[in-house]
């Protein structure tokens, strides 16, 4: 692997060694082109932390540069909330960015979903009340995520459950048109993740980032993608085969937020007061319907549990749980103890 060096000088050359410590040779994160995140401590707490260093000489152009300072710019203007992950800091040096966020060691929902894995609709349920709780607070600050997928929602594990918190900002955006409306016509997001008004390149709205909710609810559940390729965007079907287990309510949310008519999916809001997040819990399949799925794929995982969202817990360090321990502890101050540059 490539040596981080320049990336650690960045960060200890900074402001944010009087908060943060980095060990002589860190954990490496992610390694990319332009940046990489080393596994950092913030001193106070003994609490892990990531450190993303973005490198100015390694920023293609001009305008990669004004992207990365206006996704720190809008990450810090979302006021705190438990599905948002949080910038604990940032600042800018003559050649470097770096920022700061809470760690996770439980990785991000895409690697609960990546091999076609399903879940239950109840913890499914749970899962999508956080993500709709998330996208509810971010468009109430008037910000379009601009790139809903599974890889940026993080997991915090505590007491057995999963929380989820939204992160990348680097699409993020406010409208530049009264009513929530974007007019820019550049393709933006990520593959696969795609609106169809986004790849048409037309104008949108909030409900761009609504589409992502249904795609990632549709996999976690039926474990397949709703649209295949990813850019036909034909009637939904839903197989049998393969929803069996789903409720009418779950499958009628479903198909308002895969809407090919952004105006027919509502808003975040809305789609959290719907019968199926706001009324009562979803039954558990039974034998039989567990072993018909299973004729067809693996059955849903019922060993992973979300918290709903009323009941995530509340620590004073709100800002991550990827230190504490099942039974609600902290973590020994062994193994976060800082160490100095």
């Amino acid at each position: 692997m490539a040596s981080i060096s320049a990336e650690r000088e960045a960060i200890l050359q900074g402001g944010l060694c009087e908060r943060f410590a980095v060990p002589e040779n860190p954990q490496v994160i992610y390694r990319g082109l332009a940046s990489s995140i080393l596994l950092g401590v913030e001193k106070k707490t003994n609490l892990r932390v990531a450190i993303k260093a973005l490198l100015k000489s390694r920023f293609e152009n001009e305008k990669e540069l004004k992207q990365s300072l206006r996704e720190i710019e809008i990450h810090a203007s979302v006021p705190r909330h438990k599905n948002v992950l949080e910038l604990l800091y940032s600042e800018e040096q003559a050649f470097a960015i770096t920022l700061v966020f809470p760690y996770t060691p439980d990785g991000d929902l895409w690697e609960l979903m990546r091999y076609g894995q399903t879940y239950c609709e109840k913890e499914v349920r749970n899962c999508t009340e956080q993500l709709l709780s998330a996208l509810h607070h971010v468009h109430t600050a008037n910000i379009l995520h601009g790139d809903i997928k599974p890889h940026n929602f993080l997991l915090f594990r505590v007491d057995g459950r999963f929380a989820v918190q939204l992160c990348d900002f680097g699409f993020a955006e406010h409208p530049d048109q009264p009513g929530g409306v974007f007019t820019h016509r550049e393709l933006k997001g990520t593959h696969g993740w795609f609106a169809p008004e986004m790849l048409a390149e037309q104008s949108h709205s909030f409900s761009l980032d609504l589409f992502g909710i249904g795609l990632i609810l549709w996999r976690l559940l039926a474990g397949y993608a709703p649209f295949d390729p990813p850019s036909c965007f034909v009637p939904l079907e839903f197989d049998e085969r393969y929803w069996c287990h789903v409720s009418a309510p779950c499958r009628e949310l479903v198909a308002q937020l895969l809407s090919l008519t952004p105006g027919n999916r509502g808003t975040a809001a809305q789609s959290l007061q719907h019968l199926w997040l706001s009324g009562g819990e979803p039954p558990e399949p039974s034998a039989e319907v567990m072993q018909e799925l299973a004729k067809y794929g693996a059955p849903p995982q019922t060993s992973v549990h979300f918290w709903p969202v009323g009941l995530i817990p509340s620590k004073e360090w709100q800002k991550s749980y990827a230190n504490l321990v099942d039974a609600g502890g902290d973590a020994s101050q062994d193994e976060l103890s800082p160490t100095s540059a």
